[in-house]
């Protein structure tokens, strides 16, 4: 019995590793999907238009002080018994993470000097 869960957990690993295999020579720069993957790339981000590139930088200069709030008030007001409890959620990781974010910059800042 020992030495069947062995042989089983061995062909489970040239399974995984074989699947490795597979996925490094997709991605790797000598093949022909990485010239397909890059012109899909560029194909989707340029296809935008202005106005949505706008919004795009807008949205993400002012995202957690104008954008944000606006969007945890719809959500609240428009969502039902399901967009009350998401916003009510959003709201609290909000109120929590960010001052927790400043003052884990802040430390680490100071403790890049120290």
């Amino acid at each position: 019995m020992h030495k069947q869960q062995l042989n089983k957990y061995f062909g489970a690993s040239i399974v995984i590793l074989a699947l490795f295999v597979l996925v490094a020579a997709l991605v790797s720069t000598t093949l022909l999907i990485t010239k397909a993957d890059s012109n899909a790339f560029l194909y989707i981000n340029n296809s935008h238009s202005h106005l949505f590139n706008e919004w795009m930088i807008w949205s993400t200069k002012y995202g957690r002080d104008v954008f944000w709030p606006i969007v945890i008030i719809l959500l609240f007001v428009l969502g039902g018994w399901t967009g009350k409890k998401t916003a009510t959620v959003i709201a609290i990781s909000m109120l929590v993470l960010i001052p927790l974010s400043r003052v884990s910059c802040r430390m680490s800042a100071f403790l890049y000097f120290v």
